[in-house]
């Protein structure tokens, strides 16, 4: 879903489109742009930016946090198929 939405918008679904198909160097490529998008990204908005993301990277390790300690829960036989 995530990559079709990339794809609407012509560079940077370009680059993600080089960055899955191309080379090592064209996923450091990819890094580097994006990360420079974010830094411009954050100059134009300012804080409000940086605490969005902030909170987004944080809500994003509790969830990995608590899947990756929660996965005795889960009877993983019922998952697996015979």
């Amino acid at each position: 879903m995530s990559e079709l939405a990339l794809a609407y918008v012509p560079v940077v679904g370009f680059l993600a489109w080089r960055a899955r198909r191309g080379g090592a160097m064209d996923w450091v490529y990819f890094a580097v742009n994006s990360l420079l998008l974010w830094f411009s990204a954050l100059w134009f908005v300012g804080y409000p930016l940086l605490i969005v993301t902030a909170l987004s990277a944080a809500v994003f390790t509790l969830t990995a946090l608590v899947f990756s300690t929660s996965t005795d829960m889960f009877n993983w036989r019922f998952f697996r198929r015979r």
